[in-house]
């Protein structure tokens, strides 16, 4: 049934730009599920990770990112900014972006809870730094995972996706929590 039903099915034949719009804690579409959906279409994708987000349609109708990722697909209007694929090093975490619209502000979203199922986790904010191409933040200790926001001169925000960052010893642990 899933062959039919299931949008994974079709991702693959998606060729045009996609916008992916979730809140941290979704229940119905973990931050899991959106990141491999958007990795799993042929066109660029850019995600939307919001701390406090609600699960639902009415939101998103609220959220100003989508007209302005629409009118620059349709009409050629300014592009949301382009962020890379993050990385970690030791406790500093980057990622690399693109931005026609300057960027005001930066966020490192991390969550240190390994145990919880993923909309249960507890996610925190702080700020990063902003580069001219790059993005860094400091990982805390524990840090489970990571993503970065950023928000632009239009006061438009969009996410890295995010980063699966552990200072276990087991990484086979850590990977079967992943999961």
């Amino acid at each position: 049934m899933d062959t039919y039903y299931d949008g994974s099915a079709y991702f693959t034949n998606v060729t045009y730009p996609t916008l992916w719009v979730n809140g941290m804690n979704d229940f119905h579409f973990a931050m899991p599920a959106t990141q491999k959906s958007s990795q799993a279409v042929n066109g660029p994708a850019i995600m939307r990770f919001e701390l406090g987000r609600k699960h639902g349609h009415g939101p998103v109708i609220d959220t100003k990112e989508c007209y302005i990722f629409a009118d620059s697909v349709i009409k050629g209007g300014t592009p949301l900014a382009k962020l890379s694929q993050p990385t970690a090093q030791g406790d500093v975490a980057r990622v690399g972006f693109t931005s026609t619209a300057k960027i005001t502000s930066a966020k490192l979203l991390y969550t240190t809870d390994a145990d919880s199922i993923w909309p249960d986790k507890k996610w925190c904010e702080t700020d990063a730094s902003i580069g001219a191409t790059e993005i860094y933040g400091i990982l805390p200790p524990g840090t489970f995972a990571c993503c970065f926001s950023v928000t632009d001169e239009r006061g438009a925000m969009v996410s890295s996706e995010f980063l699966p960052h552990s200072v276990r010893k087991n990484a086979n642990q850590f990977n079967r929590k992943l999961n």
